[in-house]
């Protein structure tokens, strides 16, 4: 399921193209072909939301008819809590299309919302910009926008600094015994967030930087 909708993702993003890459159907940007693929796409995705949905529901229920014993952090999956998962996760999508955040930063403190582990909506949220960045990266490298030395070079340090978390969080966790510290590293990870980038902005236009800021027109 998840390998078909990360297959299906990527077909319709080569397909729809972009500003920077070219549709392998040679669809114009903003042309009548180019809305009518992405409203099709939009619904296809949507569809497979609710499929997603009623199976995960549908697997709570029949774990219930067999006298399943949850976990106290197990989910039982209803309409009010896949649906406000799903409205968040598109959500975060949007943002990080829109303003560079990364999904998991907004997921994260979903998750635990809704009661995961802390653990898990760690590792749940990290498979989800896995699954985001191999499509951004997908569609860049047909652009011809990907510049594979500075790829290369920030690939093994996020690999060194992913193991390296992990490595720090589980011992730390083991040690006192105490899952929580997810949950403090991941409120310190998000405050430096919010300090961090509208600090950047600040200086970056006080000293005449290069980037640009706003929204550009979409066509």
């Amino acid at each position: 399921m998840i390998l078909f909708i990360l297959g299906f993702a990527i077909i319709g993003s080569l397909i729809k193209g972009g500003r920077d890459s070219e549709s392998i159907l040679g669809f114009s940007q903003c042309s009548s072909w180019y809305w009518a693929f992405v409203a099709i796409f939009f619904i296809s995705l949507l569809i497979l939301c609710f499929v997603a949905e009623l199976l995960a529901i549908h697997k709570v229920n029949r774990k219930i008819e067999q006298g399943y014993n949850f976990d106290d952090h197990d989910i039982k999956w209803n309409i009010k809590n896949t649906s406000l998962l799903s409205a968040f996760t598109i959500i975060a999508g949007i943002t990080a299309s829109l303003l560079g955040l990364g999904g998991g930063l907004v997921m994260n403190p979903i998750m635990l919302n809704i009661g995961y582990r802390p653990e898990v909506s760690t590792a749940s949220s990290s498979f989800l910009v896995l699954m985001a960045s191999i499509i951004a990266v997908l569609q860049f490298s047909l652009a011809g926008e990907v510049i594979l030395a500075y790829g290369l070079w920030l690939f093994f340090t996020s690999v060194l600094g992913s193991m390296l978390g992990t490595f720090f969080i589980l011992k730390t966790a083991k040690r006192y015994k105490r899952v929580s510290i997810v949950v403090l590293i991941l409120s310190v990870i998000l405050f430096m967030c919010i300090i961090a980038i509208p600090t950047y902005g600040i200086i970056d236009m006080a000293t005449g930087g290069d980037t640009q800021y706003g929204f550009s027109g979409f066509c």
